[in-house]
This record gives C-alpha cells, structure tokens and sequence, in this order.
C-alpha cells in the first residue's frame, strides 16, 4: 500500500507552518469545529492560521466542508481508515521526523512528536502521538509552554501563567480599566505576596518620594481590581452580611485561587465618605496596604496595574 505524504508550508506569523498530510486517515476530536472552505487548500491554511487548531480534516469529495480540532480536543487519529479512502488529514507542526522511506509518512513510522508557536509566540504547544497496541490508532497528548510579553512579569499562579505590568500615570478607576483593556488584560488581584512586593516595587521611586514635600510622601496609590458590590454600596453595608473585606468588592481577574497578597490599612476598609468602593495600594515607605478610595479620584493616584494570562 502506497502512502501520500505531502508536507505544506503555510506563510504564517513570523515564520512558515508546516502540515503534514495522510491520506485514508480519521481524526476524533471532543468538540470538532466546521468551516466552508473553496478547496482542501483553504481548510489546511484555515487551520495553520488557527492558534488553537492542530488537525484539518475534509472527505476530497466534498472538499468544501472543512473540519478542525484544537490541541484541547484532539482525541487520537485512525491512520487506516478504510470506511473512505477520500478521507484526508493535514497535521500541524513546526518539527517533523525524518522520513526514512520515501513511500513512508510520519503517521506510519510510528511515534510522531511535534510543536508549534500561537500567533503571539508567547505559547508553544508541544504533542505527540503515540500508537495503539495494533498500531491503527494514534493517541494524542500534548504540554503548552506559556510567557509573557515583553515587560510584563510573570508569576506563578495556581492555575497558571499570569503576568502583570505596572503602568505609571495618573487617572481614574475607570481610566484604568480602559488602559488595561488596551492590552487585552485586566487590573489585577494579587494571588501572593510576591505580586504585592512587585506592584509596590515597580510603582515606588525612591527619587521621585523625597522630591515631594513630607506630608504628600504618604498620598501615593494604585489602582488594583476590586469595585464595591453594589448593595454594599450603601451607608449600613457592614451590616450587610457578604459586604466585610473583600467578600465586599467584585473583581475581573477571575484567575486567581487565592489572596495572599492583601493586607488592609488599619480600620479599612471604612468606606469613608460612603464614596470609597475602590481598591488601591499604597505605595509610600512602609506602607504596602490595600485600601479601599472614590473611584473617580485621582489626586493621589500614581499608576495601576494590568495583569493577563500568560500565553
């Protein structure tokens, strides 16, 4: 039996996508995605463009229908499909093994492994294949390697990757949040106490504090995440039951499992004013507290900071 292997180079990112082709193959994905493409072409280069896609797949005689499976998905590949021998495969990588055979394609060698960039290149995914017992099947597994962008800090969080920058200028919490969202992120929680230690740090001048004069030395902020609920936005909210600490304030950074990095100023938060629903830190010397201030202020807002997933 003779094996078609065809190997595409797709122009992409910064640099070419490979797919390899098998024919008379069959993927099984959990959640199989659908596109209408003009031609197999099309769908192979639908995928390469894809950061989440790992596998094309079409019947040739109806090449329009499109079918794609993310890295997330991909079950294993049935490489001898003979149900339809117009079945075909395209499988994304940017390493393939050596074919030692000219009439022999990746998928019959056995073993295949292989890796490819998402179109940040902040995440590499690395899978491999490994075959059944009978050697039909190949099952699939697969790792993701995810970083930051540049001048962000990454950090290590229970559920993964997350990378904050501290940005330094002025402006409301609404500000803030619009200036984060610029860069697909969110002001961010603080997990642990080293992502405290780094905001603080970041934000702090040491020139820029004894510039000041003594008494606006301890007026200095940023903006985290955190808005007041609003039915904790009342006058009698410490009655309020769910309204104490941070149970009181609803956050975007849903990706955190923790709250290491919080330790409220003395008394707070107090909400003075009924006006403060906001959270900040401090940045003044021996100061590294979270205090809750008036959303719209900015007078003693030195900057904010933006966090994101890592990848």
């Amino acid at each position: 039996m003779l094996w078609i292997f065809l190997l595409y180079f797709i122009p992409a990112y910064n640099a070419s996508v490979k797919m390899i082709t098998h024919h008379r193959a069959l993927m099984t994905c959990n959640s199989t995605e659908y596109s209408i493409t003009e031609t197999w072409r099309d769908c192979i280069e639908l995928c390469a463009h894809n950061d989440s896609c790992v596998i094309a797949q079409t019947n040739l005689t109806v090449p329009k229908e499109c079918q794609w499976c993310s890295i997330q998905n991909l079950m294993y590949i049935q490489k001898r499909f003979s149900a339809n021998n117009n079945m075909i495969i395209a499988l994304k990588t940017d390493t393939i093994n050596e074919i030692t055979e000219s009439v022999c394609t990746p998928f019959e060698q056995g073993i295949v492994n292989g890796n490819f960039n998402n179109t940040s290149n902040l995440t590499q995914y690395k899978y491999s294949a490994q075959p059944s017992e009978d050697g039909n099947f190949l099952h699939f597994s697969y790792s993701a390697i995810k970083s930051c962008p540049s001048e962000w800090e990454p950090f290590d969080r229970i559920r993964g990757g997350w990378c904050i920058k501290v940005f330094r200028q002025g402006g409301s919490h609404d500000d803030a949040h619009r200036a984060c969202k610029e860069y697909n992120a969110v002001l961010t929680r603080l997990e642990t106490p080293k992502e405290m230690e780094y905001v603080w740090n970041t934000a702090y001048s040491v020139e820029a504090i004894f510039q000041k004069p003594s008494w606006e030395v301890y007026l200095e902020t940023v903006w985290i995440d955190g808005v007041r609920k609003n039915e904790c936005q009342v006058p009698n909210w410490k009655s309020i039951e769910g309204c104490d600490g941070l149970d009181g304030f609803e956050f975007e950074d849903k990706f955190i499992s923790k709250k290491g990095g919080y330790t409220w100023s003395d008394k707070n938060p107090d909400r003075l004013d009924n006006v403060q629903d906001c959270l900040v830190l401090w940045i003044n010397p021996n100061d590294k507290e979270v205090d809750d201030d008036a959303c719209g202020s900015n007078a003693k807002i030195k900057g904010f900071a933006c966090g994101k997933e890592a990848g």
